[in-house]
């Protein structure tokens, strides 16, 4: 929802007010979910108490609201610590870009016949665990945002209390549908990984990803590249920071496919001239870019949320009907 002054001067009366000013204290970002409690809010506006809702007072249904909202506010986190992530990134490029231009200086500086002779090969690593910090507050944020959402959603399902995420997990795991559930079911497998690995960065270790660059200087020139900053696609089960450990890390970050190409040119007196050199490096199988990796669980948990604010909206205020169907594979 994108907020402008020409829209704000269009309104009108106590209720206009009051959806500009929530619009613009929600802010720009996660436009669908914006919208979606915009629409569940208005909703509940219009509510009157009565027999089968939810709220018996104004002051219920203002926790209820309020529990969304958090839920909000942990996607603003997960997006900040994103964002974090992005600054970092930038930080390491410029400082790789000024290394690259001290090495081009020194380069540009010898003789033709020294630079036809000259062999160099540099790997910079750099330890990376501010991204590991800012990794770990995301998937943070989101498991509590989830619990947020369970908290304000259990208040559909009679009988049924709940301050964690994992109470509507395991009646799903125990066949248990309707609305809600139905959105639980249907994201069980995002909801297991993101809790799984969150646990591993919180209770169990801390990952240790790096960055850096490979610079290789020879007859064909000067060529670069950088190290993503990569993280396991799945927790891993043993991270090692002893000093030995430390002391042995490889020059080239864990989980990175490096790829060099070469292009050599035969002269008829069998001499050979290096005219080409290629540098591509990539995450390795089981490995991803780490801001690729909190993206997809932050839409993951956007969308996760949506369809939850959604089935709340069908519901207004009243409560779900849950059925037992056959229970869930995994517990």
């Amino acid at each position: 929802m994108c907020v402008t002054a020409e829209w704000l001067a269009g309104l009108s009366g106590p209720e206009q007010v009051t959806k500009a000013r929530r619009a613009a204290e929600m802010g720009t970002d996660s436009k669908d979910l914006v919208t979606t409690l915009d629409k569940l809010f208005s909703v509940l506006d219009a509510i009157e108490y009565g027999s089968g809702m939810i709220f018996s007072n104004e002051s219920e249904k203002e926790r209820y609201e309020s529990l969304l909202m958090f839920a909000f506010r942990k996607s603003q986190a997960a997006q900040y610590h994103l964002r974090n992530v992005h600054r970092l990134m930038t930080e390491a490029s410029v400082e790789s870009e000024a290394s690259e231009r001290l090495l081009r200086a020194e380069f540009a500086n010898q003789s033709e016949s020294g630079r036809k002779s000259m062999t160099a090969k540099f790997t910079t690593r750099i330890g990376g665990r501010e991204y590991a910090f800012e990794l770990s507050a995301c998937l943070q944020a989101i498991k509590s945002g989830l619990d947020f959402i369970a908290a304000a959603s259990v208040r559909h399902l009679r009988g049924v209390r709940a301050d964690s995420i994992r109470t509507l997990m395991g009646l799903v795991s125990k066949g248990v549908r309707g609305p809600i559930l139905n959105e639980v079911a249907q994201s069980y497998e995002w909801l297991s990984a993101v809790r799984d690995y969150r646990h591993h960065l919180i209770h169990r270790l801390v990952i240790a990803p790096a960055r850096g660059w490979q610079t290789s200087v020879t007859e064909a020139g000067l060529v670069k590249a950088s190290y993503p900053v990569v993280v396991p696609v799945r927790p891993p089960s043993h991270v090692s920071d002893t000093r030995r450990a430390r002391m042995m890390d490889e020059a080239v970050p864990e989980g990175l496919s490096i790829r060099e190409m070469k292009g050599r040119v035969t002269h008829s007196d069998g001499r050979q001239h290096l005219i080409r050199e290629e540098i591509s490096v990539d995450p390795a199988p089981g490995f991803t870019r780490i801001e690729d990796f909190m993206k997809e669980h932050i839409h993951a948990f956007e969308g996760f949320f949506v369809g939850i604010v959604q089935s709340l909206t069908d519901l207004r205020g009243m409560t779900a009907t849950m059925v037992r169907e056959i229970p869930h594979t995994r517990d």
